[in-house]
């Protein structure tokens, strides 16, 4: 598909490429439409059994109803991770993705900047260095907050991925 494209720019970044299939997109879809209808029913038999002792308070309820409606209303991507680099695909054939009727590629620009969230104490965009490690990324971001996870922090890379730190 890129050869019969044109190629790739000189700004290409195919590590970054996001590759949407339609189905994936249809399938992710209705896992939001069943995670919202999942949520919904359990804040009607909360609420059905309130004089029960039931726990959620009517924020808590209004919250769990915006977050079904948000859930209704996101867009699927239905991201697939694929290698996208020519040069890796004139090597490993066997990488280069068939394609199908609805399948979407955008290769973006190279991005020079790392982004830390999360509970840090001041998210940011950095500047990315080679020779930095995860923990200096988290320092300039002021480092981790009061509530962060200090066993869940991970990495999400530019195909998409994400690995805990330490994994890769």
């Amino acid at each position: 598909l890129v050869e019969r494209a044109g190629g790739l720019t000189q700004d290409a970044y195919p590590p970054a490429a996001i590759f949407s299939r339609k189905s994936e997109r249809k399938r992710e879809a209705q896992k939001f439409r069943v995670a919202a209808q999942e949520l919904e029913r359990t804040v009607s038999v909360n609420l059905n059994t309130q004089d029960k002792g039931a726990s959620l308070t009517p924020s808590q309820i209004s919250m769990a109803r915006k977050l079904a409606d948000d859930l209704r209303s996101v867009k699927a991507i239905g991201r697939v991770t694929v290698e996208a680099d020519p040069e890796v695909l004139s090597v490993r054939p066997e990488l280069d993705m068939l394609l199908e009727d609805g399948d979407l590629l955008h290769v973006p620009k190279r991005t020079l900047t790392v982004r830390v969230a999360g509970e840090v104490m001041n998210p940011a965009s950095l500047l990315f260095e080679e020779e930095k490690e995860v923990s200096d990324y988290l320092n300039e971001a002021g480092g981790k907050s009061y509530y962060a996870d200090s066993g869940r922090v991970f990495v999400l890379y530019p195909d998409g991925s994400a690995h805990p730190v330490g994994s890769r």
